[in-house]
C-alpha cells in the first residue's frame, strides 16, 4: 500500500497530473485502508478510482482469464470493466461494492481457499 500511495498521492503524484474524470485502476493487492483512503483523494482531485485487485496468475494472464474484484462506484465500473475485459474473463469481473471492497473480496476469497 504504501508504494501505491507514493505514486498516487502528492504534488506530483498520479492524481495531480491527471486530467479530472480520468478513470484510475489499481489491480493491486493492498490493504483495505489504504485503498479507501486512495479513493478519497482520487474523488478530491476529480479522478475515477477502482480497486481492482486480480486474481489467477501468469497462465490466467496469458490466457486472457484473470478475475478482477472491483470496489468502487456502479459508475466507474461501467467504465473499468470495458478496460478489464481485454485481459479477464468477463464472467469473472464483478463489482464487489464500494470503496475498498474489491481488497475485501480478494482477502476472502484468499482465505476462503487457504481454510
Amino acid at each position: 500500500g504504501k508504494h501505491v500511495k507514493s505514486v498516487m498521492l502528492g504534488d506530483t503524484g498520479v492524481f495531480s497530473q491527471l486530467p479530472k474524470g480520468t478513470l484510475v485502476l489499481d489491480a493491486s493487492t493492498i490493504d483495505v485502508a489504504t485503498a479507501r483512503e486512495l479513493h478519497v483523494a482520487a474523488r478530491d482531485s476529480g479522478i475515477d478510482f477502482m480497486d481492482t485487485p486480480v486474481s489467477g496468475g501468469v497462465a490466467a494472464a496469458q490466457a486472457g482469464t484473470l478475475a478482477f474484484m472491483c470496489g468502487g462506484t456502479a459508475e466507474a465500473f461501467v467504465r473499468a470493466k470495458e478496460v478489464l475485459k481485454a485481459m479477464g474473463n468477463e464472467q469473472k469481473i464483478f463489482h464487489a461494492g464500494p470503496d475498498g471492497a474489491g481488497q475485501v473480496a480478494k482477502a476472502r476469497t484468499f482465505f476462503t481457499k487457504s481454510i
